[in-house]
């Protein structure tokens, strides 16, 4: 089995198996009225159903862990410049965020108030600590080094997709696309997973930190909040809009700032434009010699775009149709 094909085989077990577990949990529920907490559900999402399956296919394949995963040491300046990134690019997410809210369900914002009633230090450990560790494991480790053979470009904006699609609603997808394109571009750039481990971390810590923030304010200053809170959660278009106009102008003062903190990780690991140069991700990584790459800048044939390939985004597909429209249609026409 070829490297890239493998890489897409692993994605799509995952997402049968995550499926067969929201079914199982959902037959559960149903059959003795027991609801899980939602540190319970975090918890078996993120180690039963990503840390699992990653923890089988080394079992499996026989990979090196450390070559598989680029746990490998980098400097304090990778470390400073990838939190400054995780930073800086919040505003971009929040924008995208919003826009997406225009047209489909922001299923996280629904979960607001459970969440921030939780100790702020649990929060950060179930939705900041275990998600920077687990899913950089899991996509700038064992899904990257399945496209050593790709260009970097390539190796990125397929990383990208499945970091998108893997978080399974159109809201999520818009911005976490972009999130593991950018990882997954750090990771080239440093040839380590620790500065994407890092600023995952900062960009989910964060937007909690925000979040709690907004909700001790409006404790302090506002009485009966309960209804604002809901409509944070749930804002209506004009809010959307509104709040779009601001967050557009914070982009454009942030955005610019990224770009240099990446400019300047490229100077200080002394890598080139490799996306001009179309460079080969496993070259870059240390994974396979330049020897590998022939003058057409290729070191295989293997297909990105396979069967599997086109499942996987089908599935997708089918599954955000069914569960953001058509669903929620019948719901209502009931």
């Amino acid at each position: 089995m070829n490297s890239v094909n493998r890489g897409h085989i692993y994605m799509l077990i995952i997402m049968l198996y995550m499926l067969a577990a929201q079914i199982l949990m959902g037959i559960i529920i149903n059959a003795t009225g027991i609801e899980l907490s939602f540190t319970a559900n975090a918890l078996i999402s993120q180690y039963v159903l990503i840390l699992l399956p990653a923890i089988i296919y080394f079992i499996i394949t026989k990979s090196s862990i450390k070559n598989t995963l680029k746990f490998k040491k980098t400097t304090w300046t990778n470390i400073f410049l990838a939190i400054g990134i995780g930073i800086f690019i919040q505003p971009l997410m929040n924008l995208i965020n919003l826009i997406s809210q225009l047209f489909v369900t922001n299923y996280i914002g629904s979960y607001v108030k459970d969440m921030m009633s939780m100790p702020f230090l649990l929060l950060l450990f179930l939705l900041a600590v275990t998600p920077a560790l687990v899913e950089e494991i899991t996509f700038r480790g064992i899904i990257l080094s399945n496209f050593k053979h790709q260009s970097v470009l390539v190796a990125c904006l397929i990383n990208g997709l499945f970091f998108g699609i893997f978080h399974g609603n159109i809201n999520q997808f818009l911005y976490a696309f972009v999130l593991g394109v950018v990882f997954c571009y750090l990771v080239h750039l440093t040839g380590s997973i620790i500065p994407a481990m890092v600023a995952h971390f900062v960009i989910n810590a964060s937007s909690l930190t925000m979040q709690k923030i907004m909700v001790i304010l409006t404790n302090l200053f506002i009485p009966e909040n309960s209804a604002i809170l809901e409509t944070a959660a749930n804002p209506d278009s004009s809010d959307i809009l509104v709040a779009s106009l601001l967050v557009l102008f914070m982009v454009i003062v942030t955005l610019p700032i990224v770009l240099l903190l990446i400019r300047q990780m490229h100077r200080h690991n002394n890598k080139p434009n490799f996306i001009k140069n179309k460079a080969i991700s496993g070259v870059l990584l240390g994974d396979i010699s330049s020897d590998e790459v022939n003058p057409e800048g290729e070191t295989s044939h293997e297909k990105v775009i396979t069967p599997v390939f086109i499942l996987i985004v089908v599935y997708f597909i089918l599954y955000t149709a069914l569960f953001e429209f058509i669903i929620p249609a019948l719901t209502v026409a009931n």
